[in-house]
């Protein structure tokens, strides 16, 4: 009696954690305390700037460089800016274990008695490997550099580049 009201309530929790993560993430900008986001600078003169984004200005982006090169790039010299992407291991984990969940429902619902009772074997039998699998393509499948070109754009789309770089900075 009592194994199977601990079955019961165990699959419900899996189902309700798998509709939560099922909703999606939600992109949070980067706040004060953060670190902002790895850029690349390729500068009109062919010069390449790497460095973590800190604020971006009205006519220059702030970075955190080595004093020698100093830190602020005016807008009006840079040619193309590329921000590196985030890491989505979480993501493609995620969908991978409730994949799993799903697969071992629906594999394990004759001899357990429903499909309630195999999603909890299905994540116990396969959830390990799915998430590392699925957290592994999330990994490779979104990594790389999303590039903005600033040069010969009119003013509307670098103040659109500007206003999502000022989400990525850390201030």
């Amino acid at each position: 009696m009592l194994d199977t009201a601990v079955k019961k309530w165990v699959s419900r929790l899996l189902i309700f954690t798998f509709a939560c993560l099922c909703l999606g993430p939600v992109e949070l900008p980067a706040k004060k305390g953060y670190k902002g986001a790895w850029v690349v600078i390729e500068k009109l003169d062919g010069q390449k700037l790497y460095g973590e984004l800190l604020k971006v200005e009205d006519d220059h982006l702030l970075l955190d460089l080595p004093p020698e090169i100093g830190n602020k790039i005016p807008i009006r010299e840079i040619d193309k800016v590329k921000v590196k992407r985030k890491s989505n291991f979480l993501i493609g984990a995620s969908i991978a274990l409730g994949m799993a969940a799903l697969i071992g429902g629906m594999a394990q619902s004759r001899e357990m008695g429903g499909f309630l009772g195999g999603v909890g074997t299905g994540v116990v039998l396969f959830g390990g490997p799915a998430a590392l699998a699925g957290g592994g393509l999330g990994t490779l499948m979104f990594r790389g550099y999303k590039t903005y070109h600033l040069v010969g754009a009119d003013p509307a789309t670098i103040s659109e580049v500007l206003s999502i770089l000022n989400k990525r900075a850390r201030f």
